[in-house]
């Protein structure tokens, strides 16, 4: 027998409490409120073994007042750290609890912005999310600086895609203290930057 944990609104059958009447409102709430934080903790303090092959579930963040409005279901309070905390203890269980053959994790992440629950990048934490499940996965926590020591070989060529109105703000040389940039732009707004000097 197997069973897959599903991390949506019935989260914690009121284990964690309701908080929408603590918050400052820009418009009226009549769904409900979640700490993000409590919501992680009730799952993560979840340790037990079960008797049947149990995946394991989390949710990055979420919130379909996009859908909903005033009647929306959300979780407040999630950061790119807290939810890696929250993979990190996933994985975890299930490396403790599964035969190596079924050892699966799910991330609710529909990728749907009607409920928010996303793991692409978008404009307030670019990648952090996606990158949050990366350093879970390879050991790497959150305040680990990545690759301080390591040198970018001369030459290294890189393409990033920006939005029209960066564009304007980077039709230039850009130079920092230890490395010089040239960045070329072109009409399919795609840059080109050539990493030419390591100082």
């Amino acid at each position: 027998m197997q069973g897959v944990e599903r991390v949506l609104h019935d989260w914690t059958d009121g284990a964690v409490p309701e908080i929408k009447n603590t918050l400052r409102r820009y418009r009226p709430i009549h769904g409900s409120v979640l700490p993000y934080d409590e919501v992680a903790n009730f799952y993560m303090g979840q340790s037990e073994a079960k008797d049947f092959t149990y995946f394991r579930s989390t949710v990055p963040v979420w919130d379909n007042t996009a859908r909903y409005g005033s009647e929306a279901y959300l979780l407040y309070g999630s950061t790119p750290q807290r939810f890696q905390k929250w993979i990190e203890s996933t994985i975890a269980y299930t490396q403790r609890t599964l035969p190596s053959d079924r050892q699966f994790l799910l991330v609710n992440a529909w990728n749907e912005w009607a409920e928010g629950a996303h793991l692409e990048p978008d404009s307030r934490y670019g990648y952090s999310y996606l990158n949050s499940v990366g350093r879970a996965l390879s050991g790497v926590t959150f305040s680990d600086d990545l690759n301080v020591k390591s040198s970018i070989p001369v030459g290294t060529k890189l393409h990033v895609y920006f939005s029209d109105n960066s564009l304007d703000s980077l039709k230039k040389i850009c130079f920092s203290s230890s490395v010089l940039f040239i960045v070329y732009c072109n009409p399919l707004f795609l840059i080109d930057v050539w990493l030419v000097s390591i100082i």
